[in-house]
């Protein structure tokens, strides 16, 4: 079955599982553990005592972390080399005449 328009995923984790993939720096576990309180949708016991402790369960080794900003950065780099490209071809299209024959200028 697809989900359809306002559809919500639910995805469980075992607890044990969820703190070493914290301890690992996978981003969706750091952004959980440092969710602002008001942004909750529930809460339990045991979520408030990890949120207590949540820098125990940092790393130095956050390996996962630093693979997702480096894909991050390739990702918009590229995109912001293309717009540059965009950008200087629009103000080059604009300074010329529209009648000007483009294989004459650049070739």
């Amino acid at each position: 079955m697809r989900n359809k328009a306002g559809d919500v995923d639910h995805e469980y984790k075992e607890l044990r599982r969820f703190l070493n993939d914290d301890i690992v720096g996978q981003t969706y576990a750091l952004d959980m553990l440092y969710t602002p309180k008001e942004f909750w949708i529930t809460s339990s016991p045991i979520w408030e005592s990890v949120i207590k402790k949540r820098s125990r369960f940092l790393s130095k080794s956050m390996s996962a972390f630093l693979g997702y900003i480096r894909q991050q950065t390739g990702k918009y780099a590229m995109k912001g080399t293309r717009m540059a490209a965009v950008i200087s071809t629009v103000e080059f299209l604009q300074n010329i005449h529209p009648s000007t024959i483009l294989g004459g200028i650049l070739f």
